[in-house]
């Protein structure tokens, strides 16, 4: 796994549209029998555009928009 503090530059699918963010890992989920390991994440900083991105796709989910199905990555 990646270790706290970790900083990430991501690419944030919403929709059809894409955005970039840098995040930092803030914690770590070691794997075992009972879970599969992974890390939890805040956003530092968003790219241009990607906050009214954000902004527009929440309000879209909120109106139940067919434009907001799962993304083709």
């Amino acid at each position: 796994p990646l270790p706290v503090k970790t900083e990430l530059h991501l690419a944030l699918a919403l929709g059809r549209e894409k955005g970039r963010v840098k995040a930092e890992v803030v914690r770590v989920q070691e794997p075992s029998w009972r879970c599969v390991g992974g890390v939890g994440i805040a956003f530092k900083e968003f790219g241009s555009g990607t906050k009214q991105l954000l902004s527009d796709y929440i309000a879209g989910a909120a109106k139940g928009s067919a434009e907001l199905d799962t993304p083709e990555l």
